[in-house]
């Protein structure tokens, strides 16, 4: 650590310039205050520069597949986006293939931060064009290589050292992951528990403060939204504790699939031909293309559909094979060469898992599980902490994704579940695994020293190396006056172990000394036994205490120290009297004189000298490029995302209009697709969303309606149209009660146009539904209320009229008819009401003459001379007409009961022989005598017994029961009357 500096006094008297440089040169000495202003920095730098990545993404993504292009581009563009981007990494940017996360690492353990601005540069250009192609893979590990590289470039233009590049490029990849995934506190545990292996490394405040500054950018571009839109779940039962701990398990499986699948393949295009590797990357555009074809939600990332099946859009079959489908298509086209990460295709895996893993125990168990999006939720998770082996990261990745923090149970249960799972099935974590195929041996965590000294203070130089070919007697030529007990033994690729002088001396004999060092390192093995290591070795940033197990686990008192890049590449050598004397004891067990170091194991004094500090005017113009860079970028992007943002509302509208027309034609399968992409293009229109709603209900779907109307409604609780569509889910789940609140909201909700209209379309559902659920007086009152609201349009008051008499208030009815005629006498539809009103009521001779009134303004309506022969039966059948004799009165009750036994027999399917004898038992004459109270008392019996016949009728035949316009009916519901 360099001394304090105490605070720089400026005098009064410098100007302007000077004083400048005098704060610049205070704060180049001051690391503190420069770590600050770097993380700033580049954290706006970074953000505004993956900002463009993902415009410039999405753009190109546009253009190659445009609205309506033909199924051949879903082959031809991933395939010729994956031999373009192959042809630059194998002849300009071979640095740049893969994700980035392992070269990442690398530079922080290896290279001394140094990322070069030509690799990040080919990491942009290249991950642009192959995402934007279809390529089945993600933008956030890319993205972090961008960062940390733009990170490495301004710290080593401004001349820092090695260890403070080294601990600058972090930074830059927490920027970066902040920016391309929307998630600030995920992407602060990710960079500490996975770059750097250690949640409580000192640059802790440097990457925190990087990855704020660069999410504040983001939203200052494109504004606050979430990468997933979904609604709130919960935990339904208890008991569904058990499925997500099954999720858990099938998510753990389906990401030691993924993993084993994806390395196998990359060491099968490995071992092809190095002058191959421009044409492997058309391996996986390829095979993305062709499943593309006939699945095209394979091709690209697929946030999209994942937000889908989060929203509950879910059919079993297409989620279990997308998942299948992504396993394959992002292996192929990782392992092939291409350039993308594996962030987002873990994501849309496990959405997929978890989406099929909820459908089975939703089917299965439909009262005590949410629906398929809350699993695909909790699986999203899961697959991550399989995948990438984040379990922190991805638990608080998938609250940040989403904003939805109401199963962090399920969620913690699944991701511990499918990572101890993962850990036990494949040992070797996928980044790891990547950089080891690679060439890369990078530490599995940040390691550290409790005393501070490291292998590098007691290396020595490499001695002479032995060959396996060579003979024990030309080794000891070679070996003569080494005070080494072992050497280093290396072919023509580099070094292939160590053999102690031991066992050479062991075989110093006339006979012997012919053989090779390959047979005395052979026999020193087989007499080890299980203590034999066959590769013993450090690396110059292992603690010493890391080198002193090693040299007993293998027996070796001298230890090979070699490259991280190369372990077979030779550093130098580790003895152990060397760690001793570090250690502060000599090799006889004592302690030496106070500041005694060996000079000639001393490796600092064969390193170069560090390159001298940047000086002032160096600081002054770096900065200054930087913060032009900074303001290009931000013009730049807000100039492109304003553009972008006008030609995407543009495809919005035109999507969102060719849905609401299918949806009009009752084409709702093809109408959710073009609203699909109308939202994911314009995600702040709730109008989109709810006409998505509402295809969707169309479609058969109403859980995944309600799931799509949930967010809209949560950011605008009064929206009148969300509030509509969801009454109609659940009227439509019979879930009434709700339906009827929603109905309501509708009602007094704000709507952007025709107002009016569409408060009474709400009103007149809900009566509809009123009327279905027989809530007379509920009904009663919303007919009044619009009634008292409708008063001036004559054919809305009739249409209420109508509703009125269904609703059983036929005198409300008449008035409104009424009213209706008083301001338009020859209105033909209000006398037909008003006659339909006086039938209800029983009063068919005003029924009749209302008929004739309507009959001489529209003589050929034939409705209304159907209505009159109804009226003449009825009068002639009815024993209950005002003014009839007893005697009439008699006989006609005597004929109602002959027509309800028959109507009775005919439904019952009595033979002719049983109905006349049923007509006959029902017809025989009550005993009465000839007064006239005994015949008023025989219509009473026949009227009930017709009543008593009717009604077992009903109770026989419900679903054969005469309409109500047929005159036995009106007669019979008279009689009841």
């Amino acid at each position: 650590m360099r001394p304090a500096i105490s605070r720089l006094r400026l005098p009064r008297y410098l100007p302007l310039p000077s004083r400048i440089v005098a704060i610049i040169e205070d704060l180049r000495r001051k690391e503190t205050h420069l770590a600050l202003v770097l993380s700033l920095l580049i954290g706006a730098l970074v953000g505004l520069v993956v900002v463009a990545f993902i415009l410039l993404t999405g753009r190109l993504a546009a253009h190659m597949y445009p609205p309506g292009s033909a199924g051949w581009r879903r082959i031809l563009v991933p395939t010729l986006g994956a031999a373009v981007t192959g042809w630059l990494l194998y002849r300009y940017f071979p640095l740049a293939r893969g994700s980035g996360i392992p070269q990442t690492r690398a530079a922080v353990f290896i290279y001394d931060g140094r990322i070069s601005l030509r690799s990040v540069v080919g990491k942009f250009v290249c991950c642009s064009t192959s995402l934007a192609s279809g390529i089945a893979l993600g933008r956030e590990g890319p993205s972090v290589y961008i960062g940390s590289g733009l990170a490495s470039v301004v710290a080593r233009r401004l001349r820092l050292s090695k260890e403070q590049v080294k601990w600058i490029v972090p930074v830059g990849g927490a920027a970066a992951l902040s920016a391309a995934f929307n998630t600030p506190i995920a992407a602060v545990l990710f960079t500490l528990e996975e770059i750097m292996g250690d949640l409580h490394a000192p640059v802790l405040g440097s990457v925190v403060l990087a990855a704020a500054t660069s999410w504040m950018v983001l939203h200052l571009v494109l504004g606050d939204n979430p990468l997933f839109h979904v609604g709130a779940y919960h935990l339904v039962s208890p008991g569904e504790l058990g499925v997500y701990a099954v999720l858990g398990v099938v998510g753990g499986l389906a990401s030691v699939g993924f993993v084993r699948l994806l390395l196998w393949l990359r060491h099968w295009f490995a071992r092809l031909p190095a002058s191959s590797r421009w044409i492997q990357p058309v391996a996986g555009g390829l095979t993305v293309g062709l499943f593309g074809l006939f699945v095209p939600q394979v091709l690209g990332v697929g946030y999209d559909q994942v937000e889908r099946v989060l929203n509950g859009d879910v059919l079993l079959k297409a989620v279990a094979l997308l998942a299948l489908l992504k396993i394959i298509a992002t292996a192929v086209a990782y392992a092939s060469g291409n350039a993308g990460g594996i962030f987002g295709p873990s994501l849309f895996i496990g959405a997929m898992v978890g989406a099929a893993v909820g459908s089975v125990a939703h089917m299965i168990f439909p009262a005590s599980t949410a629906g398929p999006g809350a699993y695909a939720l909790v699986g999203m998770g899961a697959a991550f902490a399989g995948i990438v082996r984040t379990p922190l990261t991805s638990v608080i990745m998938i609250f940040e994704l989403t904003r939805d923090y109401t199963i962090i149970v399920p969620l913690m249960i699944s991701n511990l579940i499918a990572f101890f799972i993962s850990q036990k099935l494949q040992h070797e974590p996928i980044y790891e695994a990547l950089a080891r195929q690679d060439g890369l041996h990078l530490p599995t965590r940040a390691l550290q020293s409790p005393t501070g000294m490291w292998v590098t203070t007691a290396m020595r130089k490499a001695p002479v190396t032995l060959t396996p070919e060579m003979k024990v007697s030309e080794a000891l030529i070679l070996i003569d006056g080494s005070d080494l007990e072992s050497l280093p033994v290396a072919d023509e690729e580099g070094l292939i172990g160590m053999v102690r002088l031991s066992d050479i001396g062991a075989v110093i004999s006339p006979s012997t000394q012919s053989e090779t060092i390959a047979t005395v390192m052979r026999r020193a093995s087989e007499s080890d036994g299980i203590k034999a290591v066959k590769f013993p070795h450090v690396h110059s940033d292992h603690p010493l205490g890391v080198a002193l197990a090693r040299m007993g686990e293998s027996g070796h008192s001298v230890l090979p120290v070699v490259s991280r890049a190369n372990a077979r590449l030779l550093s130098g050598v580790l003895k152990l009297a060397d760690v001793l004397r570090a250690y502060g004891v000599d090799a006889a067990g004592k302690t030496p004189s106070a500041g005694l170091r060996p000079s000639t194991t001393d490796p600092t004094a064969e390193l170069p000298s560090p390159p001298p500090a940047a000086t002032a005017s160096e600081f002054i113009t770096t900065f200054a490029s930087v913060i032009a860079a900074i303001s290009v970028l931000l013009v730049f992007d807000t100039v492109f995302a304003k553009v972008d943002r006008h030609a995407t509302q543009s495809r919005a509208t035109s999507e969102f209009q060719a849905g609401e027309t299918l949806s009009a034609v009752g084409n709702f399968r093809d109408a959710a697709d073009h609203l699909e992409v109308a939202v994911s293009l314009d995600r702040e229109n709730p109008a989109y969303s709810v006409a998505l709603a509402e295809a969707t209900l169309g479609r058969g779907r109403p859980e995944a309606a309600e799931q799509r109307l949930i967010p809209v409604l949560e950011h605008i609780p009064t929206d009148g149209a969300a509030n509509l569509a969801m009454a109609r889910v659940l009227a439509k789940q019979g879930r009434n009660e709700e339906a009827k609140s929603y109905y309501h909201r509708a009602i007094y909700g704000l709507w952007p146009a025709d107002t009016d209209k569409n408060r009474r379309t709400a009103r007149f559902e809900l009566i509809g539904l009123l009327a279905r659920t027989g809530a007379k007086q509920d009904l009663l009152g919303e007919l009044l209320a619009i009634r008292d609201e409708s008063t001036n349009d004559p054919a809305l008051l009739k249409r209420i009229a109508h509703l009125f008499a269904v609703a059983g208030s036929p005198a409300r009815a008449t008035a409104i008819f009424r009213d209706v005629l008083r301001r338009n006498p020859r209105d033909v539809e209000a006398y037909l009401g008003l006659a339909d009103a006086a039938i209800q009521l029983g009063n068919y001779r005003t029924a009749r003459a209302d008929l004739v009134t309507a009959k001489r303004i529209a003589p050929g309506d034939t409705s209304i001379q159907a209505r009159m022969e109804l009226a003449d039966s009825v009068i002639a059948l009815d024993p209950t007409q005002r003014g009839l004799g007893l005697d009439e009165q008699y006989r006609r009750s005597r004929n109602l009961v002959q027509m309800t036994v028959s109507s009775l027999a005919k439904c019952l399917g009595l033979e002719a022989s049983q109905a006349a004898l049923v007509q006959a038992s029902a017809s025989r004459k009550p005993a009465a005598s000839s007064r006239a109270i005994s015949r008023s008392q025989a219509v009473d019996e026949n009227l009930s017994r017709a009543a008593k016949l009717w009604q077992m009728r009903r109770e026989r035949c419900p679903a054969d029961v005469p309409k109500e316009r047929e005159p036995l009916s009106l007669i019979q519901d008279r009689i009841a009357q």
